[in-house]
């Protein structure tokens, strides 16, 4: 069985990725280069995985989420405005991620300018999602 944490990180990026509003590749925890072929990009991956709270029958989890969105071109940071609504719209229109999690908050959002083989913008946007499983089982 699927631990609820994986459950919501692959809920999160099928949202985006379903979707055809967002003009980039969706991938779910890259960890090399892209290329500049490769056009926008959305990385989705943990950052980490707090206890909040734990009791004999529970534990109440926050879910750090880093979705990282790259992009290149003349103005990066004004061409990554577009990805970063649509991305951000998809992931909030459902803040329970089908019932696997109790909410879903935006935490910050940060920009990186890169000097790349053409210019780019890192766009990290950090969320936390709020969840509860079994203290003797993480899968429900």
């Amino acid at each position: 069985m699927v631990s609820r944490r994986e459950q919501i990180l692959a809920f999160l990026a099928n949202a985006v990725q379903a979707s055809s509003s967002v003009p980039a590749t969706v991938y779910r925890s890259r960890v090399t280069a892209t290329a500049r072929s490769e056009g926008n990009v959305v990385i989705i991956e943990p950052a980490q995985d707090v206890v909040q709270r734990a009791t004999i029958c529970c534990v109440k989890w926050v879910l750090g989420v880093r979705v990282t969105v790259i992009v290149r071109g003349r103005e990066p940071d004004v061409l990554s405005d577009p990805v970063v609504t649509a991305v951000h719209r998809l992931i909030m229109a459902d803040p329970s991620c089908a019932a696997l999690a109790t909410d879903t908050l935006p935490q910050r959002v940060t920009w990186q300018l890169v000097d790349a083989d053409q210019p780019a913008c890192v766009v990290t946007m950090d969320l936390a999602v709020s969840y509860e499983t079994s203290l003797t089982d993480i899968t429900e």
